[in-house]
C-alpha cells in the first residue's frame, strides 16, 4: 500500500484536472473534453499575492490556459543567447550587474544561479540564490533552482525541503501559479513525492507546452520524463518538438541525442555536434561523449574530453567520476582514489559518484 501523502498527491493532481477540464465549456475539445489543452494565465498578467490568499484544499488548479504570455525584454534575451552559447562569465558579469539593480527580477536571478553553476561556482551559487530566495520568496521557480543549487552544495536535507514548500506554496495561492514554467517546476516536484508519471506528464507538462510551445521548459522535462522511464520514443518526439520551436537549443539537442544513443549512433553524433556547434562548452554533451569513448576504450579521446569539460566546470563531480573509472580502467589507483575523492568534494554522498 501506498503512504497516504503519496496517495493523496495523485488524487490532488487527477482531482485538480478534472475539475479544469470541466470549466472548460468555451473550448474547441473533443466530445469526451480530454483532449483539450486548458488555460494558462501568463507569469506577467498575474498579480502576485504574497500572503493572505484563501488556501485552496487541494493541490493546484492550474490547468486553466488562456495564453498570452508576457515578451521578456531584449536585454535580458542578449544575456540568456549568452548562456546558451556557452559563455558563462560574461553571463555571471552582466547578470550580478542586473542582480544588482534588480534584486526582485526573478528571471536575473536565476539565471545568474544557473551560469554560477554551469562554471562550479557552487559556493557562489549557493550565496545568489539564498538572496534571490530572501527577495522572492514566492517563486517556486527560484526554489526548484535553489533544490539544484543546495544538491551540488551538499545539503541534501535543505534540497529535499524545497519539493514539500513548492507543493505548499502552490496549494496556498493556485492561482498565482498558472504560467508554464510554474506548472512544470510544481510537475518536477510532485514526481519527487512518486505522484504519477504519466499523469504529470499529460496534465502538467503536456498542457504547459501546449499553453506556450515557444517555452522551452515543458519539452525537457517532459523528455527527462520519458528518457527516465526508458521510453526512448516519447523523449526523442518531445525533444523534436521542442527543435520545432528553438531550432539550435543546446539542451533539446542534448536530450534528442540521449533519445537516439540507445538505438541510433548516428544520429546521436549528429544531435551532439549540432548541440557544440551552437555551444561548445555544452558539458551535458561532453559527457555524452565522454561515455562513448569509455565503452569503446578510448581512453585518450575520454581524457580528452573531461580536460574540455573541467575548463568549463573544474568541479563537475560527473568529470571527475569519469577520471575516477579510467583511472581504475588503467590500473591507477591513487589517480582513481584522488578523482573520487573530487568528485565528492561539494557533496560528499553523491549518488552520482558512488
Amino acid at each position: 500500500m501506498l503512504p497516504y501523502k503519496v496517495v493523496n498527491i495523485r488524487n490532488l493532481l487527477l482531482r485538480s484536472l478534472v475539475l479544469s477540464l470541466r470549466s472548460t465549456n468555451d473550448c474547441a475539445c473533443g466530445p469526451n473534453r480530454l483532449d483539450c489543452a486548458v488555460h494558462l494565465t501568463s507569469r506577467g498578467q498575474i498579480k502576485r499575492r504574497r500572503g493572505g490568499a484563501s488556501a485552496w484544499p487541494w493541490l493546484g488548479v492550474l490547468l486553466l490556459v488562456t495564453g498570452g504570455f508576457g515578451a521578456k525584454g531584449a536585454e535580458l534575451k542578449e544575456v540568456q543567447e549568452l548562456y546558451l552559447s556557452g559563455d558563462y562569465p560574461a553571463c555571471i558579469e552582466a547578470s550580478e550587474q542586473m542582480v544588482r539593480h534588480r534584486p526582485a527580477s526573478e528571471e536575473w536571478q536565476l539565471l545568474l544561479s544557473q551560469a554560477l553553476i554551469a562554471t562550479g561556482k557552487y559556493p557562489e551559487a549557493y550565496q545568489a540564490i539564498t538572496n534571490a530566495l530572501e527577495e522572492n520568496n514566492w517563486s517556486v521557480r527560484l526554489r526548484w533552482q535553489a533544490r539544484q543549487v543546495f544538491l551540488c552544495n551538499g545539503l541534501t536535507t535543505a534540497a529535499n525541503e524545497m519539493a514539500e514548500k513548492i507543493i505548499e506554496r502552490v496549494n496556498s495561492q493556485p492561482p498565482s501559479y498558472r504560467d508554464a514554467e510554474s506548472l512544470v517546476v510544481f510537475g518536477k516536484a510532485a514526481l519527487l513525492k512518486n505522484a504519477d508519471p504519466k499523469l504529470v506528464l499529460d496534465s502538467l507538462f503536456d498542457s504547459a507546452r501546449k499553453a506556450d510551445p515557444s517555452v522551452r521548459e515543458p519539452y525537457l522535462a517532459s523528455g527527462q520524463l520519458a528518457l527516465d522511464k526508458h521510453d526512448f520514443a516519447l523523449a526523442a518526439k518531445r525533444y523534436e518538438e521542442g527543435l520545432k520551436q528553438l531550432p539550435d537549443d543546446p539542451d533539446l539537442l542534448c536530450g534528442l541525442a540521449q533519445a537516439y544513443a540507445p538505438s541510433d549512433g548516428t544520429l546521436m553524433a549528429e544531435s551532439l555536434e549540432k548541440a557544440l556547434t551552437r555551444n561548445s562548452n555544452h558539458v551535458d554533451s561532453l559527457l555524452l561523449l565522454t561515455d562513448r569513448s569509455i565503452d569503446a576504450e578510448d581512453y585518450p579521446e575520454a581524457e580528452r574530453l573531461l580536460d574540455r569539460i573541467q575548463s568549463v566546470n573544474p568541479w563537475s563531480p560527473e568529470a571527475w567520476a569519469y577520471r575516477s573509472v579510467v583511472a581504475h580502467l588503467r590500473n591507477l589507483s591513487e589517480a582513481e582514489e584522488t578523482a573520487r575523492q573530487s568528485a565528492l568534494k561539494y557533496w560528499t554522498n553523491n549518488p552520482l559518484v558512488d
